[in-house]
Order: structure tokens, then sequence, then C-alpha cells
């Protein structure tokens, strides 16, 4: 679907990756591959990891979510998203899956 048709049916553009396909690099559950690939999406029904969106509500808050997989990595989807709507480029995690504060390795 283009970005005008996503406008037309109410949907935020900067929210979705335009093709759907699961990102490359980023971990099977990786909530921005929801609605893309089972595991991301069963995390997302079970309430394991925050949306996408609140994520990015965290990234515009100057928090930076750390990767489900790799917990001292940002989260490639979010590196992803960032890059993919010119945004600066998150730095190293702040917040993790458990809500805990990383304060660097």
């Amino acid at each position: 679907m283009s970005s005008e048709a996503r406008l037309i049916a109410g949907q935020d553009p900067v929210a979705m990756i335009d093709d759907g396909a699961p990102i490359p690099g980023a971990c099977p559950a990786c909530p921005f591959n929801e609605g893309r690939n089972q595991d991301a999406t069963e995390a997302q029904t079970h309430g394991c990891l925050p949306s996408e969106g609140e994520i990015r509500a965290l990234y515009r808050d100057g928090e930076v979510w750390a990767c489900h997989e790799r917990p001292h990595r940002t989260c490639h989807g979010l590196r992803h998203h960032a890059r993919t709507h010119g945004l600066p480029a998150p730095g190293r995690p702040t917040l993790g899956e458990r809500g805990e504060i990383h304060h660097g390795d």
C-alpha cells in the first residue's frame, strides 16, 4: 500500500515500513516486525514486549530501547525505523525488556 493510500485509509505512513517484509537483522520477536512474522506477532499478542509505537514514543522522549535478544545493543527495529525516516540514529540502549535502565557495558 502506498503512503498516499495509507493516509486515505487513516494509517500513519511514518509508523509503517513500506514493503511489509521482516526487518533484516532484527530479532525474530522484534516489535517492529509485528504482522511481518509469527514470532513478533505472538510476542505482541501475549504482551511480552512493548509495541512499535511505544518504542517510538520512548525514542521521542530520549530513551533508547534495547534489543530483545541482545540486551546490550540498541533495538535493530528502532535503528531501522530511524534510518528509513531520516531521524537521528539512536544511541546506546537506556531501557530494556524488563524496564531496567542500562548504564553501558
